[in-house]
């Protein structure tokens, strides 16, 4: 391992948040950990989110900024991850922010127990309400997880909880990401995460979960570009995409989708 090695790459994307990219920037700039670098990837944004995140760049030489024509979110993180240098990746969306001790808590549980992968909790800041609503995940806390546990846990909860679809609630290995990376065509602008992240899981041996919210998921309103997470036509895409295309190649079973996904 090169010794100067960075730890974490931390991929940003947007799309039209130029009143809120700055905190969620300045939000990892104040890491503890600071062997990072930040990638910040514009999705053809037709405000000032892109000039803002080359202002911020001019400030921290961590920061680098890449642009591109509108392609969604999946897309925009395959060009921050192919632009990576770290050991370890985290993703951000950039109208939310993370707390001081995210990059550091996980990378330590990554190097202390060899992972590939750590889970940690989101809190979803709901701005416009006034409120805050916590999401912690089904899962044993503060231990090593099994492949055991991953098959029984996560793959039946994939559909029910946003939380192991978002790339968002994660630490992850590079080179994993990079061995469980099959080239396709992105035919989906909110679909494909969670079919890439059905391929990790199902390379993954085992896993950690630290139970504290250290991601906000910000809603500023109705509108929300965040919201698309958890709107109902996105689950029902994701449904059909998980019974379609990888439940029965994972389990070596006939798809119980609907079952899964609470349906009738």
């Amino acid at each position: 391992m090169v010794q100067n090695m960075i730890n974490v790459s931390v991929i940003i994307i947007g799309y039209n948040t130029e009143k809120y990219v700055k905190k969620c920037i300045e939000s990892v700039i104040l890491q503890s950990l600071t062997n990072i670098e930040i990638i910040c990837v514009d999705d053809g944004s037709s405000d000032n989110t892109f000039s803002i995140m080359k202002e911020m760049s001019i400030k921290d030489e961590r920061i680098k900024v890449y642009t591109q024509e509108n392609s969604g979110p999946y897309a925009a993180r395959k060009k921050g991850l192919d632009m990576a240098a770290g050991k370890y990746v985290v993703f951000i969306d950039s109208d939310d922010w993370i707390e001081s001790e995210e990059l550091m808590d996980a990378y330590v549980i990554l190097e202390k127990y060899k992972l590939d992968m750590v889970f940690f909790d989101y809190v979803k800041e709901n701005t416009f309400e006034n409120r805050l609503e916590p999401n912690p995940l089904p899962l044993p806390e503060n231990r090593i997880i099994s492949r055991a546990e991953i098959q029984k846990i996560i793959y039946p909860k994939c559909m029910q909880n946003s939380n192991f679809s978002s790339p968002c609630t994660k630490m992850i290995r590079k080179e994993f990401m990079d061995s469980c990376n099959k080239e396709r065509e992105v035919t989906l602008k909110y679909g494909e995460d969670l079919l890439y992240f059905l391929e990790l899981y199902n390379n993954l041996e085992k896993t950690y979960y630290i139970p504290h919210p250290y991601y906000h998921y910000c809603i500023y309103s109705n509108e929300s570009l965040s919201r698309r997470h958890t709107n109902n036509a996105f689950f029902e895409i994701h449904k059909i995409l998980y019974a379609d295309r990888y439940f029965d190649r994972a389990f070596n079973c006939h798809s119980p989708a609907y079952d899964v996904c609470g349906g009738e």
